[in-house]
Parts: structure tokens; sequence; C-alpha cells
């Protein structure tokens, strides 16, 4: 019986010495813990109360020159629209530039040419002529290093220098019976009118988008347009003007978009600094 006594108190001291073993072990990895939290809570709240420095670095900046041709217009429209399906027959192209002149600011100017034959309801017509769109873009999209994309939002001037000719239109006959309209071909109201000319404004909005650091981009633009200034040829209307596109009764607004595929041409690179976009002279560092 004393054995056994003896043998539990030994067996009872070790497992007590034990324990409080793994308790002070486990003290000390809480302690060392904690303390580290607090190094690293120390060390956020020292990072958050030094000063913000800006980034004084100048940054390259290439100015470059992007030309290039309207898709849809030049091809689409004018090659593979069947010509009596829609009552039209179109030809047109469209030619689009741009200049990098200061970071996600360009200067950009499109010009065109169309000539238009249509058959209305009441107007078998045509128009010819050609227009100037003249403007800048702002450039949203921030770009990652290496990479040439935009997104931009921008406005244009726009005006035109065309003709309209009425081939034939329509003379309701009010001595028929059914009431057919008669085909009028030669008379006062037919004819070539010239030295025409519409002006008007628009927001434009779209991408483009490099290929591969190929130089090569790859765009879609829509535009939203409003006239300005939009006489009217002698005995007939401007129902449809170069660059603006169909004009509608009483309606000053009009939308237009173009598909653009465009090749860029750097000219000459320079450096600014991004806090104040201060213009550096490579020459000068």
């Amino acid at each position: 019986m004393t054995r056994k006594l003896l043998l539990l108190c030994i067996i009872s001291l070790f497992i007590s010495s034990f324990a409080f073993a793994q308790v002070d072990v486990l003290n000390k990895v809480i302690s060392k813990s904690n303390t580290i939290t607090t190094n690293n809570q120390a060390k956020k709240e020292s990072r958050d109360t030094l000063p913000k420095v800006k980034d004084t670095l100048p940054k390259e900046h290439t100015f470059k020159i992007r030309f290039g041709g309207d898709l849809f217009k030049s091809v689409v429209l004018s090659e593979f629209i069947p010509k009596d399906s829609v009552n039209i027959n179109y030809r047109g192209s469209e030619w689009v530039m741009d200049i990098a002149v200061y970071p996600k600011w360009y200067f950009a100017i499109e010009f065109g040419d169309e000539d238009k034959t249509q058959v209305s309801e009441q107007h078998h017509f045509r128009t010819k002529g050609t227009y100037t769109k003249i403007g800048v873009d702002w450039n949203s999209h921030q770009n990652a290093k290496g990479m040439d994309n935009m997104v931009y939002i921008g406005f244009r001037y726009g005006f035109s220098q065309h003709s309209q000719e009425v081939l034939s239109y329509q003379l309701f006959n009010r001595n028929s019976y059914w009431g057919v309209p008669l085909e009028v071909k030669d008379g006062l109201a037919t004819g070539i009118r010239e030295n025409l000319s519409t002006k008007w404004v628009e927001g434009v909005f779209g991408f483009k988008a490099e290929l591969y650091n190929s130089n090569i981009y790859v765009g879609m633009g829509a535009q939203l347009k409003f006239l300005i200034d939009n006489p009217q040829p002698d005995n007939f209307a401007n129902l449809y003007v170069p660059g603006f596109n169909k004009i509608l009764d009483e309606i000053a607004f009009g939308v237009g978009i173009n598909y653009t595929l465009s090749y860029s041409i750097p000219i000459y690179k320079t450096k600014f600094y991004p806090s104040n976009n201060k213009r550096v002279d490579p020459e000068q560092e």
C-alpha cells in the first residue's frame, strides 16, 4: 500500500511538472505573439504618421502622330451593302488622325467625302461633298507600363461643303380617282444645288486598342451631333449632309459611329514631372 501511494505521488509530480512546463511554453508563445503584433501595429502607425511624398521622378512621354481610316464607311458601306435592297447607292471614305500633344490630351482631325443617292417615298436625290471635323480627345484610361490604349471622350466641330441634286420627286395627283402620285423628273424643283455648307458640333466617346505593341490600333467611336447652322437649298431641304448623316424634320440632333484601323508614328520623346506635368528637356538632365 505504501509503495502504491509512493508510486502515485511520483506519477502525479511528473504529470504536474509536465503540465506546468507546457503552460510555461504556451505563455512564452503567447507573449511572443503579442510582442510581434504590437511591433507590427507600431510600424503601421509609424508609416501612417509619415508624410506622403509625391512622385517627383520625371516620366517619359512620346509625341506621336496616329493616322488611319474608317473601315465601316470606306469598306462595308461602300462595297458590301446591297444597293437595290435599301434603295441606296453609296460611296464614301473617312480618314482620321490624332496627335499626342500632351499626356492624356490629343488633337484630332477627321475628314472625308461622301456620294449618296437615295430613293425615298417622295424624293429621288443625290448628295455629294466633303467634310472636316477638328477637336480634342482626353484619354481617361490609365495604361500599365508598356501599353498604349485609349478610352476617350472628346469634342468636335464639323463643317461640310456639298451639293444636293433632285433627280425626281412625287407629286400628288388630285385629279386621279385612285390618288396615284405623279413622278416629276423635269421641272422647277429638280436639278442641282451647289455650294451648300452645314456646320455642327459633336461629343464623341470611344476606345483605341494597340495590337501586340505593333503601333497598329483598332478602335470604335460613337458621336452625338447637334446642328448649329443648316441653310436650306432652294425648293428643297438638306435630307442628308456628308459627315453629319441623315437629318430628320425639325430635329437638330444626329448620331454616328465609326470603326477605325490606324497606325502610330513616334516623332519626339520628352519627360515630365507627374506632380505638375512640367516638361523636362532631355538635354538639360
